[in-house]
């Protein structure tokens, strides 16, 4: 798969509203859970703050793959 065709796919995933619906749902249950979380119980509060972090990086990954796969507008005065 090259950039371009990559970059489709990931801006098809970023625009699915089932995903996007799930992926925030998770991300806000995770954001409770480790507020709830008592702050000597840091396995657990290291199990949310992972969670989080993957989601996050699951979306970064793709908006990514966007950006490096769009062309790039003409530069004027560029050989």
């Amino acid at each position: 798969m090259n950039k371009e065709q990559l970059a489709k796919e990931a801006e098809r995933i970023l625009r699915e509203p089932a995903l996007v619906h799930a992926l925030g749902a998770m991300r806000a249950d995770s954001l409770e859970e480790l507020a709830a979380t008592p702050a000597q119980d840091t396995a657990e509060i290291a199990k949310w703050q992972a969670q989080v972090a993957a989601i996050d990086e699951f979306r970064e990954r793709l908006e990514a793959y966007i950006r490096d796969g769009s062309p790039s507008p003409e530069r004027p005065g560029f050989a």
